[in-house]
Parts: C-alpha cells; structure tokens; sequence
C-alpha cells in the first residue's frame, strides 16, 4: 500500500521498474523516501496485457493530459543521444560529441523544456 508523500512543496520524484528474476516491481520515492513498493501480476494488474509493456525497456514516462498534481518535469541530460532516449527532445548538433561540446536543446512541438537550454557534455 503506498505510504504518505512528504509535505515538502517542491517534490522530486523517483521511478524504477526492477525485473529481476521475472518478476516486475515498481519503486516510486518521492524527496528520497519510498512512497510505493508494487508488485505487479495478473492478480495486481486490470489490464490484461501488462506483461508486454512491462517486460520492455522504459524509454519515457507520460503524464496525463488530465495530470493536476504536477507543474512540471525534468529529464536529466546525459551526453548520449538525446534523440534515442527521449524522442520529444531534439539537440542542435549530430551525435557522437565530444567532451566539452555545447549543445543546445529544444522540444518538439507540444513539449516545453524544462531546466538548461544549453548543456556542456562531461562524459
């Protein structure tokens, strides 16, 4: 059952989705403290297709239209393509960079970036 959130008015929220030995659990901790603990099955779950999402590679998280809990999100950026991570985020330069590369980011149509618009890759 999930615990109570913390009263904090910023919030920074954490998903994992484990799937060790077969089974599929989801982790949420909000401001580091872990507010759902799920196991998901056939029992669990109303959706009779969940294994098929849930047996792939998460590669986005969206968020309801109807969403009234939450302003805003961040992704943070790493030095990998940013296109094959996160299809709604589009970089000025190709990829490989290098180290030390400026890159300036932007959204497709219909998303608002949040956070720097210009990063430097480190990695």
């Amino acid at each position: 059952a999930p615990t109570s959130i913390p009263s904090a008015p910023d919030k920074i929220w954490r998903v994992t989705v484990s799937r060790s030995a077969g089974v599929r659990r989801v982790v949420i901790h909000c401001n580091g403290k872990e507010v759902l603990n799920f196991l998901m099955s056939g029992t669990t779950c109303s959706y009779s297709s969940w294994s098929t999402y849930w047996t792939k590679d998460v590669g986005r998280i969206m968020f309801a239209s109807s969403d009234t809990a939450s302003d805003y999100h961040n992704i943070p950026v790493e030095c990998a393509d940013p296109k094959t991570a996160w299809t709604n985020m589009v970089a000025d330069k190709e990829f490989p960079v290098t180290v030390g590369t400026l890159l300036t980011l932007s959204c497709i149509e219909g998303y608002r970036l949040t956070g720097d618009k210009v990063v430097t890759c480190t990695k």
